[in-house]
């Protein structure tokens, strides 16, 4: 749209902040580059489902930071995968993709804390009253990650790192 004289400036992401470039749009900011933490995608379950199948919930956590490791591990096979599932062969768009989500947002150790929850519920509150003043804690369990890291799941994936890898 800028040769409309329309958009004057957006949010975007990879691939498409690449074609952006290539029309001659600036980056004015990149929020991988500034480690910006916000819970823009997450997984989420039950109170009951983590209460009443810790099995399957311990090895769905196991399965997805293995899967995390072999991704940045495996930048080609990666890379491979984003073409199939966005239905795009250009290198450049899927290098950057891969660049910007799995090494820029993805953590090796995927968790999040109260101030990121409180960031969402401050945005939340300008539409629903509701989320002005609650607890941010009751919107998340850290214990399920915690246990991994407990049982040494997390040290014997990065037996380098001598805290937890982010």
């Amino acid at each position: 749209m800028r040769q409309q004289g329309i958009i004057k400036g957006a949010l975007l992401s990879s691939p498409t902040l690449e074609k952006a470039k290539e029309m001659g749009y600036r980056e004015l900011l990149n929020l991988a580059d500034i480690k910006f933490r916000y819970p823009g995608t997450s997984l989420g379950t039950t109170d009951s489902f983590i209460r009443n199948r810790p099995q399957t919930l311990n090895r769905f956590l196991k399965a997805t930071l293995e899967g995390i490791k072999y991704a940045k591990a495996n930048p080609e096979f990666t890379i491979q995968v984003l073409g199939k599932y966005t239905r795009t062969a250009d290198t450049k768009l899927l290098a950057s993709a891969f660049r910007t989500y799995v090494v820029g947002y993805i953590r090796n150790v995927p968790t999040i804390d109260s101030g990121e929850i409180q960031a969402v519920l401050e945005e939340v509150s300008a539409r629903n009253p509701k989320a002005k003043g609650a607890d941010p804690k009751q919107f998340y369990d850290p214990a399920p990650m915690e246990l991994l890291a407990k049982e040494g799941f997390i040290k014997q994936l990065y037996p380098a790192d001598t805290k937890r890898p982010g």
